[in-house]
């Protein structure tokens, strides 16, 4: 993350010596208007999103290996259950208690 945050200051930011800010705020924004902490927190969305991205896949592909059956199969094995739920054939996917 710090080097992303270096480069993303380096082609926004002040990047010559010539050129030193006049206060700390100023050290902090860019020729652009932004402040390094809009980047951070970008990047932090960015990261998150990924994250949960990866994360929904990976449960999905446990599903799937836990239950033994390719993505297709699992498609046509839901389509099939509901067609037989309307002709009367399966009650429900839940055990019957006795």
């Amino acid at each position: 993350m710090f080097l992303l945050g270096v480069q993303l200051q380096s082609l926004f930011g002040v990047s010559s010596e010539a050129e030193k800010p006049a206060s700390p705020r100023q050290a902090s924004r860019n020729t652009t208007g932004l402040r390094l902490h809009h980047f951070m927190a970008f990047q932090f969305l960015l990261c998150t999103s990924a994250f949960v991205a990866l994360a929904a896949l990976s449960l999905w592909h446990a599903r799937l290996i836990h239950l033994a059956e390719t993505s297709i199969e699992s498609h046509t094995n839901r389509q099939e259950a509901a067609r037989q739920r309307k002709l009367g054939l399966v009650r429900s996917t839940l055990p019957v208690k006795k």
